[in-house]
């Protein structure tokens, strides 16, 4: 793809890789002053895991993002919003009792990289243990009934979780806790995703914008009837960048439309995970899985490239996509992703050439040349931004457009006309 000659993918991971690491470790160090002292040993010994802690999943940028904003909550007095808190089942409001269920998350990390890796880890506990834990490959298990305030939870690859020396599944079996499972993944040859359906972090509607599906059955029929075919078309389109392009996400949900329009989403405070439309139309499942992995693309590119030189944030300029007004790093997103959906199409042309394909293909080469002109116009790049806008200015520019039929461009034309009108109204900044 020639987006990607910009920043390729193996690129972008191996950087925020080590800017995950490092602002992890920053963050953990800058948590100390809001500790309090039921959580002092724990606190200590997660840096003699911090390997185990800031690695490249889903959860540990989600922890990072949320120990940033409780350290910023607690040390200005604020209670923290429910976006930061609303996974961790807290069952008694206290300051010290969100800061022990946040830590425990990063003991939950410590397991799932210890599974991964088949490596011996094992934390002192010195608070009362959660009644809701998640651990890898076994599911999220709710437990109200601990009372100690000394437990120790361990992995060894031959005994599994221990939770004081007693396995965890042995536990499961003496009917004390009970089992959300997570044993859901999607395998297509080499590749494997995770669907981690009672994952209290990642499987969240703030994230997905709109509501998960949580039937397992009814996903895996769906999968193998839908999905793995659109994975297959995907390969057949892109045989050179399958791997490097499906690379940028590791778990996968699925979202309930309702109505014959559909979405997918991404969140920039959890990459990695990607949430598609449970649909049939398997060349738009397809085109889903490319655009929400280049969003992955971009916001790791975001973490590592200062694009802009500031003020992008601002919600008041027109977008080509949406009929709300939109931050101006927010349209980049859209010409950035829509300019490999626009290849995407392009190769659809090549196998199938139907008036779908070359509707799609005119539409986002019109909506990519139209954002790229609000951008022009008014954002405020840095050298990387300016780089990234002349790329995406001349591979837009290079798109062939001369096969598309004359009333297929027609009423493009007309149907972005109407939509610019929104231009003149004064919430909006065009171009």
């Amino acid at each position: 793809m020639q987006i990607f000659d910009f920043c390729k993918p193996s690129y972008a991971l191996d950087k925020t890789d080590k800017y995950l690491n490092t602002t992890g470790l920053y963050l953990l160090k800058k948590m100390e002053q809001i500790i309090p002292k039921s959580c002092d040993s724990l606190y200590f010994q997660l840096f003699d895991h911090k390997e185990k802690i800031f690695f490249n999943h889903p959860r540990a940028w989600h922890f990072v993002y949320t120990t940033k904003n409780l350290i910023s909550d607690f040390s200005n007095d604020r209670d923290p919003s429910p976006e930061v808190i609303n996974h961790l089942n807290i069952d008694y409001i206290h300051k010290t009792r969100v800061i022990e269920l946040h830590l425990f998350n990063a003991v939950e990390l410590a397991m799932i990289y210890s599974k991964e890796k088949k490596i011996k880890t094992d934390f002192t506990i010195n608070f009362k243990l959660p009644s809701q834990i998640y651990f890898p490959n076994i599911g999220n298990c709710l437990k109200h009934n601990f009372k100690s305030t000394n437990s120790i939870i361990s992995y060894d690859p031959d005994l599994g979780i221990t939770i004081n020396k007693k396995n965890i599944k042995s536990e499961l079996k003496s009917d004390k806790m009970i089992i959300l499972p997570d044993d859901f993944s999607i395998t297509f040859k080499d590749l494997k995703f995770q669907v981690s359906l009672n994952d209290p972090i990642l499987n969240n509607p703030y994230f997905a914008n709109g509501p998960i599906i949580k039937n397992k059955s009814n996903l895996k029929n769906w999968v193998k009837n839908y999905l793995l075919d659109a994975i297959e078309l995907f390969e057949k389109l892109f045989p050179e960048d399958f791997s490097k392009i499906l690379s940028l996400s590791s778990h996968y949900y699925f979202i309930h439309n309702s109505t014959n329009r559909f979405s997918s989403a991404s969140s920039e405070k959890i990459p990695g995970i990607i949430y598609l439309p449970c649909i049939n139309n398997v060349g738009h499942l397809a085109e889903c899985i490319l655009h929400e992995n280049l969003h992955q693309l971009l916001f790791r590119i975001e973490k590592i490239i200062d694009i802009y030189n500031g003020g992008q944030i601002i919600e008041k300029y027109w977008s080509p996509w949406r009929d709300d007004p939109r931050p101006l790093r927010m349209i980049m997103h859209g010409v950035f992703v829509f300019a490999g959906v626009i290849d995407y199409w392009i190769r659809m042309i090549d196998i199938r050439n139907t008036s779908e394909d070359h509707y799609q293909l005119f539409l986002r080469s019109k909506q990519v040349q139209e954002g790229l002109k609000v951008l022009d116009k008014h954002a405020n790049y840095s050298s990387a931004g300016k780089k990234l806008h002349r790329h995406l200015l001349k591979y837009v520019d290079s798109i062939p457009l001369d096969g598309v039929p004359r009333k297929i461009k027609n009423g493009i034309n007309e149907a972005l006309k109407k939509h610019r009108e929104k231009i003149d109204n004064e919430r909006y900044i065009g171009f």
